[in-house]
């Protein structure tokens, strides 16, 4: 895919009593951007078996204004993931996916070079022998920012289903996680997000169909 924007209008930032403010402007640029992406799988018979890979580069070339100045930018990102599905027995599944994010921001003009690199794991196991169903859902992020934590989540649920009803017992945040940090780089800033989470919740629920 390819992008090109003109006479998109340039916005002056200010940090004012606390908070930033952005104001537009009577100057203009122009933007391009392209971005190519694919995907590869294959299906292996020997116990349900499927492997995938992917990938993805784009290219942003666009303006910023730097003390009032129009300065050239260029945002580059990158991701490579892979991802399996293993089903060997009737009541048994097991997902996951992997990938490793880069993201690179500079400026000649200005001399601002940023970077990041982060990987991401998410793992699934579904267990569902009978009218049982267990799900157990993994999650791991980490980064070569030093200032982000690592972020590693696990989620289990147990229900017992029935054509009348459904009961079930969730377990969110098993080891007690309180903080979920992010970083992130786009064409205009750098973003650190911080959750709060509580540190362990059970919940019970029961539904009947009337």
């Amino acid at each position: 895919s390819y992008t090109n924007l003109r006479n998109a209008i340039l916005y002056s930032s200010s940090y004012k009593s606390d908070y930033y403010q952005r104001i537009a402007t009577k100057q203009h640029s122009n933007s391009n951007s392209w971005n190519i992406s694919g995907k590869a799988g294959k299906s292996i018979g020997w116990n349900k078996l499927t492997l995938s890979i992917n990938g993805e580069y784009g290219s942003n070339h666009y303006q910023l204004l730097i003390s009032d100045t129009p300065a050239d930018f260029k945002l580059r990102n990158a991701q490579m993931g892979i991802s399996i599905a293993y089903h060997p027995l009737d009541f048994l599944s097991i997902e996951e996916n992997s990938s490793l994010n880069f993201n690179h921001q500079e400026s000649k003009e200005t001399s601002i070079s940023s970077h990041l690199r982060y990987f991401s794991h998410d793992l699934a196991v579904y267990i569902m022998p009978g009218h049982w169903q267990i799900e157990w859902k993994n999650e791991l992020y980490h980064s070569n920012d030093k200032t982000v934590n690592t972020s590693y989540f696990s989620n289990l649920s147990v229900s017992y289903r029935k054509k009348e009803f459904e009961m079930g017992l969730m377990c969110n945040n098993i080891f007690g996680t309180t903080r979920y940090d992010r970083r992130y780089l786009d064409n205009y800033e750098q973003i650190y997000s911080i959750t709060r989470l509580r540190p362990r919740d059970l919940i019970v629920h029961i539904n009947f169909d009337l």
